[in-house]
């Protein structure tokens, strides 16, 4: 009898502790609930990279969270560009949380993608105020490449030096795009769109008006 008793304890003591590891269990071996585990606990790291899958297969609280943490660094470098992708992605399925934040945080991501352009294309070469204007905008927002731009700014007002920057260009960017047209009206019409976005921003932070453009400038 009490060896039947000791067995019967033992064997409860045994199911309690086994239901009560089962949900541990199954939240290990479940990475998405292991990734808000990790992201509620600052390990934004491994947030990361848990919830990066479920991100890109469409799901938008992941998203929500990678384009916070790409906004802030958290986990992974700052990418103010990264973040804005994310946010959208989700901000599109309707998700509130990524709307409010993406409206609120759109003249950083403006700024980012100014500064993109630049990197990627150069500033606009239809003048020297233009050039000009395009590498001090550079500048105001933070460009990693201010000072080098700023150099290609004074050399540019030279004609000479001009004219050969001008047909450089036009022989990378002949290797680069097949000599397309195309090509570089798009590139021109996103960095007019751009420019109208950044002094819009302009105007409102200094009061000038109380709206600001949005446009992604199709770069989003």
């Amino acid at each position: 009898m009490h060896t039947f008793r000791f067995h019967t304890a033992a064997l409860l003591l045994a199911l309690s502790l086994g239901l009560s590891q089962a949900p541990a269990a199954m939240a290990q071996s479940n990475p998405y609930e292991a990734g808000w585990d990790a992201y509620e606990a600052g390990n934004h790291a491994r947030a990361a990279q848990l919830l990066r899958p479920y991100a890109e297969a469409g799901d938008p609280h992941a998203q929500n969270a990678m384009g916070y943490m790409s906004f802030y660094g958290y986990g992974m470098p700052r990418n103010r560009l990264e973040a804005g992708r994310w946010y959208g992605l989700a901000a599109r399925q309707g998700h509130e949380p990524s709307q409010q934040v993406l409206n609120q945080i759109a003249p950083h991501i403006m700024e980012a993608l100014f500064v993109d352009q630049i990197d990627r294309f150069g500033p606009d070469t239809t003048d020297v105020g233009t050039f000009r204007y395009d590498v001090e905008v550079y500048c105001i927002y933070g460009g990693t490449n201010c000072q080098a731009w700023r150099t290609r700014a004074r050399q540019f007002q030279d004609d000479w030096n001009r004219a050969a920057e001008a047909a450089n260009l036009r022989r990378a960017w002949g290797v680069y795009t097949g000599g397309s047209d195309d090509f570089w009206r798009r590139s021109r019409e996103r960095s007019a769109c751009l420019r109208r976005v950044s002094e819009s921003i302009q105007r409102q932070t200094y009061g000038q008006q109380t709206w600001r453009y949005v446009d992604s400038c199709g770069t989003l």
